[in-house]
């Protein structure tokens, strides 16, 4: 549990709200955000989530 502790000092993870709204002010901006946070496991999870409205992967719910 000490490394996660350490971890979260030198990253804070991305929210989706934090993404939805970079992604509404400006597309560069949310990529990349997307793009500097892809090393976190969590924060490539969320990070994935919200690509997905995007058109960058196959648009499955449209």
């Amino acid at each position: 549990m000490q490394q996660t502790q350490e971890a979260k000092a030198e990253h804070s993870h991305l929210t989706a709200k934090q993404l939805q709204a970079a992604k509404e002010r400006d597309l560069n901006e949310f990529h990349n955000l997307v793009r500097d946070n892809m090393e976190c496991p969590e924060c490539r999870k969320v990070c994935s989530e919200a690509l997905k409205g995007t058109g960058k992967k196959k648009p499955d719910e449209a």
